[in-house]
């Protein structure tokens, strides 16, 4: 084992892939049967560590982490959201788009306090469908990369474009050349077309299997931290 993997959000499990390494998913929905079903707003570093115990600090570290993206849809956005016309801050108006935005916020402050107190090297990606969750201050300073999952088609049944924001760790944006593929275009043919109001792609999956990460986008994000963690 050369690192063990924190899934912040985890829903499915579509970050997890090796089952070697040492893996702990929270999630606040019960119906996912996480490792721990908890409101992410109540932890703290201090809790991962007892959660972790006799693994901490003695392997590298990686952090996934999928926020609710409901209230961030572009869908509706303009129910969620007020755009400031001089500034272009948006500020949500829902309850929904209230709680992804701290949902959001407490993931980059965990992160951030694990980065400072975990005593191996630290990976991170954050992940959302392209939509608003760009617009938030929080993320303006991430390093940030687009994917399309129909360029990470191993294991997927569907091709789905799904264009998607990953903000990462400057360690893991180093090691794109493993696992970053260039996100394909609109109108092209590895993907099934999904026109606004159809039934195709990602529109008509369940909810919970469309925001499930391809198992080869997340399996090569883990290959690269291995041989990170495996050439010291």
């Amino acid at each position: 084992m050369s690192f063990i993997h924190l899934d912040l959000c985890s829903g499915l499990e579509g970050w997890r892939t090796w089952q070697s390494v040492e893996y702990k998913g929270v999630d606040n929905d019960p119906k996912f049967d996480a490792n721990v079903t908890r409101d992410l707003r109540e932890l703290n570093a201090s809790f991962f560590r007892s959660l972790f115990l006799g693994y901490w600090g003695k392997h590298d570290l990686l952090i996934t982490a999928s926020p609710p993206c409901t209230g961030f849809t572009m869908m509706q956005v303009g129910r969620n959201w007020d755009k400031c016309p001089e500034t272009g801050i948006f500020t949500p108006k829902t309850e929904t788009a209230r709680l992804g935005l701290e949902l959001l916020e407490k993931t980059v402050s965990l992160i951030r306090e694990l980065e400072h107190e975990y005593p191996g090297e630290v990976f991170w990606v954050i992940e959302n469908p392209r939509a608003i969750m760009r617009k938030m201050p929080i993320v303006q300073d991430l390093n940030n990369r687009v994917v399309t999952w129909c360029q990470y088609p191993e294991g997927r049944k569907i091709q789905t474009m799904k264009p998607t924001d990953l903000w990462l760790s400057e360690n893991l944006d180093s090691l794109a050349d493993v696992w970053y593929r260039e996100p394909c275009k609109r109108g092209s043919p590895c993907h099934v077309p999904a026109p606004r109001g159809s039934y195709t792609g990602t529109q008509g999956m369940d909810k919970a299997e469309a925001a499930k990460i391809p198992s080869e986008l997340a399996s090569l994000i883990a290959t690269a931290v291995y041989y990170r963690s495996n050439r010291r």
